[in-house]
Order: structure tokens, then C-alpha cells, then sequence
């Protein structure tokens, strides 16, 4: 449940849960909770970002060397991409309700 999507990232419905939660935490004097729900969420975003942007550099390396050896080999095979590499380049990780964000980035 929230990870309707099926890649791994929580989904807008699961975000939201999430952004009310923390705020739920802030309401109710829980601060140090509500920060360690808020960081680990930016963690995670910022992890799939990275991984994100480390794998399609590899992908554009890997492309670029294939087709410089098949031009040197006097071939050259137009790239077939797999229809599900949009969906797997689209993943990201939704931000947060703005309110929250605001509210700790006047906070941290």
C-alpha cells in the first residue's frame, strides 16, 4: 500500500501521508520525530536521485562507446530502446507538501 506505482517510490497518495504526519508531529511537540521522518524521506529522495543520475550517466557512456566501436567496425545499429526504460528514467521521489518543507527549512 502507496507504492502503487511498483518502482519503489511512494506514490502522491503515500507522499501525502507522509506530509501530514509530520505536521501531525510538529502539532502534538514531537519535533526530534517529525525531523527524523522529514530527513529520512529527503534521504530516500535524494538517494533515488543520485542512483538516478549515476545510472543514466552509465547508460549515455555505455551508448556512446557501443556506437563509436560499431562506426570503427563499419556498422551502426540504430538503438532500440525497451519501452519500459521511460518508466524506470521517470522514477523519482515526490516532494513533500510545501508547508513542510517550508517549516523546516525555517527549522534546520
Amino acid at each position: 500500500v502507496g507504492y502503487r506505482t511498483g518502482h519503489g517510490c511512494p506514490d502522491e497518495h503515500y507522499v501525502a501521508v507522509i506530509s501530514e504526519t509530520v505536521t501531525f508531529l510538529l502539532q502534538c511537540d514531537k519535533l526530534s520525530m517529525a525531523t527524523l521522518l522529514f530527513e529520512s524521506y529527503k534521504e530516500l529522495s535524494e538517494a533515488v536521485a543520485q542512483s538516478q543520475s549515476a545510472r543514466l550517466g552509465r547508460d549515455k557512456e555505455e551508448k556512446e562507446e557501443r556506437e563509436k566501436r560499431e562506426r570503427k567496425e563499419g556498422r551502426f545499429n540504430d538503438f532500440v530502446e525497451h519501452p519500459c526504460e521511460k518508466d524506470i528514467n521517470a522514477i523519482i521521489c515526490k516532494p513533500l507538501q510545501g508547508c513542510v518543507q517550508s517549516t523546516f527549512s525555517f527549522l534546520l
